[in-house]
């Protein structure tokens, strides 16, 4: 078996023995477990214009993917399991070498060993070749978990593989206060020999205290260790090693306002300082977020950051963020804009640091559940490095329109286009793709209500 394969059956035999670990844990209730197992396929066709990303070079093609998939949801009140996997069998009209099998898999298990103690899994697992990498994840906001799309682009086509595991411990010994012990393991490993295969480990404790109804406090520290397999031996090393410590501070004037005071450290230390000498970065802020009714929500916050690099004058810039959130009767409209810094390893391109600034807004209208619309637009500005002289901007736009047939069959219709300029020429692209796909899926076995923990 190769190297491309093995991940997933790594990933599938763990989701078997965490299945197995929490099916076999006695019930809190006898009789209490919930079951949901949902098959499903889908049948899409696409035209892109670009498939490869690349300025120089562009093909276009007509793509068909048959993806046939299946979620299954087990708890009861002490444990639970949500597994999900989809096969993508991909075929081009012209460029048949890009033919592919893809796999995506995402597994989330918890178990309460006790009733203040609780440990938890998650796993993302994805085989593919799109320069377009997407994963849809949720990310934590002040307005709840929202769904947002991830995407990783890079100009040429290659088979990977990445997969990233986390699993933790929290236990709580009052309202609103825990101990969580964290870990993540990140691999991203590609077919080219060319390219730099990479893994990441994450070890990580976060102490939540709410001294009582206004004032709350949050402590957390990260240990990073990352190495990374170069595909020239004669390259300097790009491995890391990284202490993270945040400490963020609540305070509540009222139900509807909360106000969020946070400072944080950040240390790299580089194996070679002939790829990247170290530097740390001390950032401080406040965000202030407010809710005038259950339907619009805003937040707004300012803060700025020192970055002290070896042998190096210091940078130093402001950060912001503002968003809102307004829903109506069948409608939700987001919009974000923000600004600071942040680091993207583990990925095909390995940009590590970068300054950026973004603009973002989606909004959707769905009418009675049957036909759902969504717009969404992007526009992000990245400084690489921190240095002027390697920027680019990115524009993303997308509209969808879904209709539910019935209960068990949905269409839709999308179109995106992403554009990139950039002060590396061979970093620029204009991609636009239409798609069209047909839904199925049934839930064959259903012992109550599914879950959504």
């Amino acid at each position: 078996m190769n190297r491309k394969d093995s991940p997933l059956v790594k990933f599938f035999s763990s989701a078997l023995f965490i299945f197995v670990l929490v099916t076999l844990f006695p019930h809190a209730t006898f009789g209490a477990a919930q079951v949901t197992v949902t098959p499903r396929i889908s049948l899409e066709g696409y035209y892109d214009t670009n498939i490869d990303l690349d300025p120089n070079n562009e093909k276009d093609d007509y793509i068909l993917v048959c993806s046939p998939g299946v979620t299954v949801s087990y708890f009861d009140e002490r444990k639970g399991l949500d597994l999900d996997y989809e096969l993508g069998i991909t075929r081009y009209q012209d460029y048949s070498d890009n033919d592919i099998t893809t796999h995506d898999a995402t597994m989330r298990a918890w178990y309460f060993v006790t009733r203040h103690l609780e440990l938890g899994f998650d796993d993302n697992f994805r085989l593919g070749n799109d320069p377009r990498d997407e994963r849809e994840e949720t990310i934590q906001t002040p307005i709840g978990e929202l769904p947002v799309t991830d995407i990783r682009e890079s100009r040429g086509r290659n088979e990977y593989w990445r997969n990233t595991f986390r699993p933790n411990l929290r236990w709580e010994f009052g309202r609103d206060r825990y101990v969580q012990l964290n870990y993540t393991n990140s691999r991203f490993e590609n077919d080219r020999e060319d390219l730099t295969d990479s893994m990441e480990n994450v070890y990580g404790t976060t102490l939540g205290y709410r001294f009582n109804v206004r004032h709350n406090l949050e402590i957390e520290y990260e240990f990073t260790s990352a190495e990374f397999d170069l595909p020239d031996e004669s390259q300097p090393s790009e491995d890391f090693t990284g202490h993270d410590i945040s400490v963020s501070y609540t305070y509540a004037f009222t139900r509807h306002t909360h106000l969020e005071v946070r400072g944080s450290y950040t240390l790299r230390l580089y194996d070679s300082n002939e790829y990247q000498p170290d530097y740390d970065v001390e950032d401080v802020g406040l965000t202030l977020y407010h809710s005038f009714s259950r339907t619009f929500s805003l937040y707004a916050g300012v803060g700025y950051f020192w970055r002290d690099i070896q042998d190096n004058p210091q940078q130093s810039n402001p950060s912001w963020e503002l968003g809102i959130t307004k829903t109506g009767r069948h409608w939700t409209l987001n919009s974000a804009f923000e600004g600071g810094y942040r680091e993207r390893y583990i990925d095909r391109e390995n940009l590590g640091y970068e300054e950026y600034w973004s603009v973002s807004t989606d909004f959707s209208y769905n009418y009675h559940n049957r036909w759902i619309n969504t717009v969404s637009g992007e526009f992000e500005h990245e400084r690489i490095g921190g240095e002027g002289s390697n920027t680019r901007s990115t524009i993303n736009f997308a509209f969808t329109s879904r209709y539910n047939i019935n209960r068990w069959l949905a269409t839709e219709f999308e179109y995106d286009y992403l554009h990139r300029v950039a002060d590396i020429d061979e970093d620029e692209y204009r991609d636009h793709r239409l798609f069209l796909r047909f839904i199925a899926y049934y839930d064959v076995i259903r012992t109550g209500p599914r879950s959504h923990r």
